[in-house]
């Protein structure tokens, strides 16, 4: 009984360590996958060799601090370090919940954050990645800045009814702040999208442009910041 508990441990111990908790912003670690995805440390500086060719328009935007090499994406961080970001996309290779690639959607200098999108089998989500040490915040979708910077908006559209996720993430707390709108009014108005089509109409007022109905009507929202010092927000659906 003893020899088949300790077998028991030793198996579990010899499994890759996993990032399956409801944490919103961790450290990549040696060993661990953060969230499904393989992320380390390099002490090799990024990007200077003649290797470092950017392959996207987005890595050639941020030329010094962003490329390439077949599966790995490789961040410049501060201190000469570099993070290191494996894709798993072999079919044959990756399951369904394993498949991830990732590819470089921003850098935002003033806040420095790298924006990198990351495709799941089916869906998707983001990563904002700290040029200072490699911190990874979690969203939900590829953010939007506000005009000052100070918030961002992430959203993901529904693939059914009920599961789509809108969130603000507080871009002036270190690390980012992901946080929830109230959303009575979309259950009250029957919403099972708030579509795409966002745009930030001023520094705390996002509206979308194209919300889908239970009964297939199409509409405006707006999304308000109501009190930017404790991180609340409410729809406004209107009538």
């Amino acid at each position: 009984m003893v020899r088949a508990v300790l077998i028991l441990v030793l198996l579990i111990l010899a499994l890759p360590c996993q990032a399956q908790t409801e944490e919103r912003t961790a450290m990549p670690e040696k060993g661990r996958l953060l969230w499904g995805s393989k992320m380390t440390f390099d002490s090799e500086p990024c990007c200077t060799t003649s290797s470092a060719a950017a392959t996207d328009k987005t890595e050639a935007a941020a030329p010094g601090r962003a490329f390439r090499d077949g599966t790995i994406l490789r961040l410049k961080l501060q201190d000469n370090r570099t993070l290191k970001i494996t894709d798993c996309d072999d079919q044959d290779a990756c399951e369904a919940d394993r498949f991830r690639t990732h590819r470089l959607a921003a850098w935002w200098p003033a806040l420095q954050y790298y924006v990198v999108k990351v495709k799941l089998w089916e869906t998707s989500m983001a990563y904002l990645i700290s040029e200072h040490d490699g911190r990874t915040t979690r969203v939900s979708a590829v953010p939007v800045l506000s005009p000052d910077q100070h918030f961002a908006v992430a959203s993901a559209p529904a693939l059914k009814k009920g599961d789509g996720v809108t969130e603000l993430v507080d871009m002036r707390a270190n690390p980012p702040v992901p946080f929830d709108p109230a959303a009575k009014c979309l259950q009250d108005i029957g919403v099972v999208s708030v579509g795409t089509a966002l745009k930030w109409t001023d520094n705390s007022h996002v509206a979308f442009g194209d919300a889908r109905l239970t009964d297939g009507k199409r509409r405006s929202l707006v999304l308000k910041i109501t009190d930017d010092k404790n991180d609340k927000a409410e729809w406004e659906c209107g009538s």
